[in-house]
């Protein structure tokens, strides 16, 4: 495949990327590079409980994934090559919270296979364990307050 690109979220290291790149797109919810909005409040406001730190993990997830996309393109001069570059393969390394569960062969798999069907790319994903973010109880209270 033609068309591969690596994602580094949440200021992962590129030490040891497998994938073989060599301009990986960097993408941030927080700290001085952070290039993505996320507010996490839009959905807090309207759950009768605290966001699950799972569930954290799923929305950001899902933002770095959608960032992604949209960033990198499905090749310039497609009807001349017969969309030789349409189809794109994504290597993500994303920090969560709970990265053994995002790391399961079973859920990792899910993940993968099922963006890959949704939109004829093909995804793969390494979970690090996040180290700098803002607290879930600060974000929950930051959040329980802008009702």
């Amino acid at each position: 495949m033609s068309n591969r690109r690596a994602i580094l979220c949440g200021g992962v290291s590129d030490e040891n990327l497998s994938f073989g790149e060599t301009r990986p797109l960097s993408l941030n919810l927080w700290g001085s590079t952070k290039n993505v909005d996320l507010r996490i409040e839009d959905i807090r406001r309207y759950m009768l409980k605290d966001i699950p730190p799972v569930f954290v993990d799923l929305i950001e997830i899902a933002t770095y994934v959608y960032c992604a996309d949209q960033a990198i393109t499905r090749g310039r001069d497609t009807a001349d090559k017969l969309g030789e570059k349409w189809r794109r393969e994504l290597f993500f390394r994303i920090p969560v919270r709970k990265p053994k569960v995002w790391n399961s062969r079973k859920l990792n798999g899910l993940l993968s296979s099922t963006l890959s069907f949704l939109s004829e790319d093909e995804y793969h994903f390494e979970f690090t364990e996040l180290t700098e973010s803002p607290p879930l109880a600060t974000i929950s209270r930051w959040c329980a307050g802008r009702h």
